[in-house]
């Protein structure tokens, strides 16, 4: 599988730009009761970075870009039911996720500009839901398909931690801790797809 993202995320004091290209393979194995199923992803990603001071009389503005790679893989097991046409049943599995960022060395000569380290990181996250499928053929050959997947994901990551130091006093290090609030949400997916032989 092959696939690309441009993501856009704004704020009044900082805004990203990420765009990213990603391969990896799917496999599911059916067994008599119940389907096994697996992944493995890799990708790289560009991201441009820029934030705003306000502190007082004092404000800057600094940009940045820099590159990360990322790798995931994954395991689940699920079970399925028909009834008329539509499968049905849940699903449930466990995903390993890394990524490595460059080091990120903003372009502001302004000496408050910053200078952070690369660095790793690793999280791991669960997934219990059920899903959802109807294939409906439309004609001989046009087969339209639809598709349902919802559950419950548990991210067993609660901190991110990040060296780093100002430009003109790199002999000077601190780090950045950012904590993630919250480590469960609601996740929704939907499909259609419409096939032509």
């Amino acid at each position: 599988m092959l696939n690309a993202n441009n993501i856009d995320i704004d704020d009044t004091l900082a805004n990203t730009k990420t765009t990213g290209a990603y391969a990896g393979i799917f496999s599911k194995y059916d067994l008599e009761d119940f389907y096994l199923l697996g992944s493995f992803r890799m990708g790289y990603e560009h991201t441009k970075l820029n934030r705003n001071v306000n502190i007082g009389a004092f404000s800057a503005n600094y940009n940045s870009k820099f590159n990360s790679y990322l790798i995931s893989e994954m395991v689940g097991i699920g079970k399925s039911f028909n009834h008329y046409g539509v499968s049905y049943g849940p699903l449930a599995y466990i995903e390993h996720s890394f990524l490595h960022h460059f080091a990120i060395n903003e372009e502001n000569q302004n000496s408050t500009a910053l200078n952070i380290d690369s660095k790793n990181f690793h999280a791991l996250n669960s997934f219990m839901g059920f899903n959802v499928n109807y294939e409906k053929g439309m004609s001989d050959k046009a087969i339209v398909n639809f598709y349902f997947l919802g559950g419950w994901n548990h991210y067993f990551l609660d901190s991110l931690k990040n060296n780093a130091s100002f430009k003109d006093a790199s002999l000077n290090k601190f780090y950045t801790k950012s904590k993630l609030s919250n480590q469960d949400s609601l996740y929704l997916q939907g499909e259609i797809d419409f096939t032509h032989n």
